[in-house]
């Protein structure tokens, strides 16, 4: 099989599908364990497939997108709400026969996995970043220790002293093409090194097929922060808190963040203080369980914490209804977000919020993240969460 077009196939494919999306207008963001293996939260098995978060009212553009470039619709809303992806799609022949095993991709509506934050832009993520989105290929997922692990991976260049690591939120380091001296040395002097990337040193960003090119212009993948990754993912365990007998995955891997990769800030800058409250104190209490059972094997849960802070999302209609299904929102209805968060703090929304029973909420209602952030943090309702109301 000639592979010389692909010589990083999972990171070609990533960015061949975002290129067909975005130049259909279509944002869109990986996630999913090839995410998890970017922040390091997951070592498993490669992946069978590449999953994308796609807002929702861009699903109708993405399928079709990918069936004009040739991708073949194998399933569409298999079963969601039991995690399985809206739509199932195969490669293209052409790109089949070139990658070995090569995975299928998966859509999921991006309001089944984060239901209230903002869309991930096209295109680069600008000077400052984003505060919920990166780049698969910044330099914050780095690791010297990679050379084995076909993802995108932007290589940074020393300072002058050839150890200084950069600023991770600097739009130079977003860039793919800084290329570490170290890595060009062993490029050319390590034939094993070589033989490992099977390609030139600037590929993990790039498009190609066939020609990869500094001409063109780079494709960046988008993942949530691995600090927004958390937030959504308790969330959603707060959302099914009441439904019985479901399995989460989320609760293994946040068990292995808190137990690990929050203490030795993996990766870099992944510390309690850049998480939100309540987030940040879940993962504190977890971490204290982790501290208190050490030979606990069982994934840790807060389960008291989670019922709390679902009494208070009921209360103020800040949950969607239980279960893994898209929230529907009628296009172009336009919330007053701040009405709403007036109404959520003044307690105007329910009778009475420390029930634990509440009819399902208005899904027009949800507040955006950086709202809801500010809402569980405002005077009276934060003591709820925590613990501190009487």
């Amino acid at each position: 099989m000639e592979t010389d077009a692909y010589p990083a196939p999972l990171t070609w494919l990533q960015c061949h599908v975002v290129k067909i999306l975005e130049a259909a207008g279509v944002p869109s963001f990986l996630f999913g364990n090839e995410a998890l293996m970017i922040y390091h939260f997951y070592s498993g098995p490669k992946s069978t497939e590449l999953e994308w978060g796609i807002p929702d009212r861009f699903m109708g553009k993405a399928t079709k997108a990918l069936e004009e470039a040739g991708f073949k619709l194998h399933l569409a809303a298999n079963n969601p709400e039991h995690g399985d992806p809206d739509y199932e799609f195969k490669c293209p022949p052409d790109i089949a026969t070139r990658i070995e095993n090569a995975p299928d991709v998966w859509l999921y509506h991006a309001s089944r996995i984060c239901w209230n934050f903002p869309d991930p832009p096209i295109g680069p993520l600008g000077v400052n970043g984003n505060a919920y989105y990166t780049v698969t290929s910044h330099t914050r997922f780095y690791s010297s220790t990679d050379v084995h692990v076909d993802r995108p991976i932007t290589l940074y260049k020393r300072g002058a002293d050839n150890v200084t690591r950069p600023t991770y939120d600097s739009e130079r380091y977003l860039h793919p093409f800084s290329i570490d001296p170290w890595f060009s040395e062993q490029y050319e002097t390590n034939p094993q090194f070589k033989e490992k990337y099977r390609a030139r040193p600037y590929w993990y960003n790039r498009l190609g097929p066939n020609n990869p090119s500094l001409e063109e212009p780079p494709v960046y993948v988008k993942i949530l922060r691995p600090e927004k990754w958390i937030e959504a993912a308790i969330l959603r365990l707060v959302r099914n808190l009441t439904v019985t007998d479901r399995e989460e995955y989320s609760d293994l891997t946040l068990s292995k963040v808190a137990r690990k990769h929050l203490r030795r800030r993996i990766p870099p800058n992944l510390v309690l203080e850049n998480l939100h409250d309540p987030f940040r104190t879940y993962m504190e209490r977890l971490m204290q369980l982790a501290d208190a059972e050490p030979d606990r094997t069982k994934e840790l849960r807060d389960d008291v914490f989670l019922q709390r802070l679902y009494n208070v999302l009921r209360a103020k209609d800040q949950l969607p209804p239980h279960g893994d299904t898209a929230i529907a929102r009628p296009d172009g209805a336009q919330p007053n977000l701040r009405g709403i968060l007036e109404a959520a703090r003044s307690g105007s929304h329910r009778a009475r919020d420390d029930q634990y029973q509440y009819p399902d909420p208005d899904p027009l209602n949800l507040l955006p993240q950086d709202l809801l952030v500010e809402l569980l943090n405002s005077p009276g309702i934060r003591e709820k969460w925590a613990g501190r109301s009487h």
